[in-house]
């Protein structure tokens, strides 16, 4: 294959540190100009083993990714040696150092080789104790490879720039935003995590909004502008320059803000925002410079949010649709009001005129660029695909409001965050009944909300209309015996189901034996949770024996189920230990204190 001019190689040795040492043994040759791909991930490469590695990248002139990942790279002679034969690497696109420790010695070192990578347009230095000082250096050199003005296109190829897990704080990052309106194809930015007040977070997103009027300035209409900011973990108060950002960002699909200290006002602001952001994805590009695209993913975890907030950004989401909205046999169907807008009503008898209702909203929404129609010729309305609200405490008695919230959202909602909420059996009774209308639903987290037998049951009836759930997350709860039966009786509807985590329910026995008789249900379940559990002996004999019976039902039947956690049961005697003897790669099995 080297001898091949016609073959491109890609070598991955993630998390493989003797072949990564074997490979940088290897007398560098013609063969290494055919090495496109190299990830070198958690290969404990410190900087010895760097110095030895540049000899090989020395002669991959062709490189186009290159994956460094979690290595201990460090910033003394290691780094000095790899960053420098970078400069050499002209055709590299991909470049990953993230937790590397390179502090801001490598990151001045960086700065020398990005004028020699033109081609680049990935940079991931995350998590790497740069400060203000390195990333001063490092903004210079990217500002220099765009025009003077910024306003003609010949920008910057970089698209994606994770700086996040850093310590640059509002000066680092008012120095990184005086490159950003330069760099006019940028299009995801990760800055969280780096100590940032609203003060340095509003600086960037002046710079955001900046970048966002030079790239209309140059016209850039066919090329994608900001897709995705994340500002997690930092400290920014209320809503401040952000609603501009998803009002203006004509691209922006992706949002994460969690753990700040956005607040009921703030989130109230936001929802504002989001209206107009929808209006103008109404009216579409002959609007002129207008958003063309929902925002699909909402991160807001952590931010002081109460149940109060959010109804009212429930009610601000509804957009204004009574009319047209089709509901038969309990059943909510999705329509298209007047004012173009999906919403979800109670159930009632439809209307003489709904069918034609629907028809004329359907056409009339496809006119406008926001309103698709699905496979089944349904209306599908443009709404958040994705939305994280874990760690903001609405307790039981407010659920409701939360699931005026989650109705609004029914005919979009992909993913729904809601783990550590205080929301107990009531809450969750509360909630089912909005997690019915969610058909479209994948990825659900109901991790530690102190939910017990009866809530268990009102959230398995739900999610047994969400043929498309594939991960569920009931971990933490309080399920017991009785719990466990009513979810492993919810496997047989949700046939698409990969991923099930209810480790710490104190099941017992009888909660495994429910598992492990459901297993024969779940085609496509690939990993089950059940660690902390109080599981005993009993319990293991029968995961045991269905884990046999399936495999011998069905010998394809392995390639799919990957592996079934039990740490953390030390009462499962004889049977724990058979159970990792005859299924090694299958079943984790270890004690609570590893």
């Amino acid at each position: 294959r080297f001898t091949d001019p016609s073959v491109k190689i890609d070598i991955q040795l993630g998390r493989c540190e003797s072949l990564c040492n074997t490979l940088s043994s290897i007398p560098p040759g013609p063969w290494c100009r055919k090495i496109h791909h190299l990830d070198l991930s958690r290969c404990g490469i410190q900087h010895d083993e760097a110095k030895q590695l540049t000899k090989v990248l020395l002669e991959c002139t062709n490189l186009s990714v290159l994956n460094l990942r979690q290595n201990e790279i460090g910033s003394k002679g290691g780094a000095t040696a790899l960053f420098k034969v970078l400069q050499r690497c002209k055709r590299l696109k991909h470049l990953d150092v993230y937790g590397n420790s390179i502090g801001n010695a490598g990151a001045k070192l960086l700065a020398k080789a990005i004028p020699h990578l033109p081609l680049l347009t990935h940079l991931d230095i995350g998590w790497n104790k740069i400060s203000s000082t390195g990333m001063a250096v490092l903004a210079a050199e990217m500002s220099k490879l765009s025009d003077s003005e910024g306003v003609t296109g010949n920008s910057s190829s970089i698209e994606t720039l994770h700086v996040q897990e850093n310590d640059l704080r509002d000066e680092g990052i008012q120095v990184l935003a005086s490159a950003i309106p330069f760099l006019l194809k940028l299009q995801h930015i990760n800055v969280g995590w780096n100590y940032l007040s609203s003060e340095g977070l509003n600086a960037m997103i002046s710079a955001l909004l900046e970048q966002e009027d030079n790239r209309r300035k140059a016209g850039l209409t066919t090329t994608p502008g900001l897709r995705m900011l994340n500002m997690n973990e930092n400290q920014l108060r209320g809503a401040g320059k952000l609603c501009e950002l998803v009002e203006k960002c004509r691209d922006l699909e992706e949002l994460s803000l969690g753990w700040n200290n956005l607040g009921d006002e703030g989130l109230a602001k936001l929802a504002v925002s989001l209206r107009m952001r929808h209006e103008a994805v109404q009216r579409g590009v002959a609007d002129g410079w207008r958003p063309t695209v929902a925002l699909c993913t909402l991160d807001l975890r952590s931010n002081y949010l109460s149940a109060n907030g959010m109804a009212s950004f429930a009610d601000e989401l509804a957009w204004e649709v009574e009319e047209g909205n089709v509901v038969e046999g309990g059943a909510v169907a999705e329509a298209a009001g007047e004012g173009g807008e999906a919403a979800i009503v109670a159930a009632a008898p439809p209307p003489p005129h709904a069918t034609q209702a629907v028809s004329q909203a359907s056409q009339a929404g496809a006119a406008a660029g926001w309103v698709t129609e699905d496979a089944g010729g349904g209306v599908q309305g443009v709404g958040i695909r994705v939305l994280k609200l874990a760690g903001n405490k609405y307790k039981s008695e407010r659920t409701k409001n939360l699931g005026r919230l989650m109705r609004s959202l029914a005919s979009t909602l992909v993913e729904l965050d809601l783990g550590w909420v205080q929301m107990n059996d009531e809450g969750a009774r509360d909630l089912s009944m909005s997690l019915r209308t969610c058909t479209k639903l994948e990825t659900l987290n109901l991790c530690g909300n102190q939910i017990n037998k009866d809530g268990a049951r009102h959230i398995s009836n739900a999610l047994a209309r969400c043929k498309d759930l594939k991960s569920l997350n009931m971990g933490g709860n309080a399920l017991g015996a009785e719990g466990a039966e009513a979810m492993a009786s919810m496997f047989s509807h949700c046939v698409k189901l990969e991923e099930f985590e209810v480790n710490w329910n104190m099941i017992g026995d009888a909660g495994a034996a429910s598992f492990a008789k459901a297993l024969a249900h779940a085609p496509s379940l690939k990993t089950l949770n059940l660690g902390w559990n109080k599981i005993g002996s009993e319990g293991a004999r029968a995961l045991l024996d269905a884990i046999q019976a399936l495999l011998e039902a069905k010998p394809h039947r392995c390639n799919a189920f990957e592996k079934c956690t039990l740490s953390g049961n030390e009462a499962m005697g004889e049977e724990g230990g058979e159970l990792k003897r005859r299924f090694p790669l299958l079943v984790e099995v270890a004690a609570l204190a590893e």
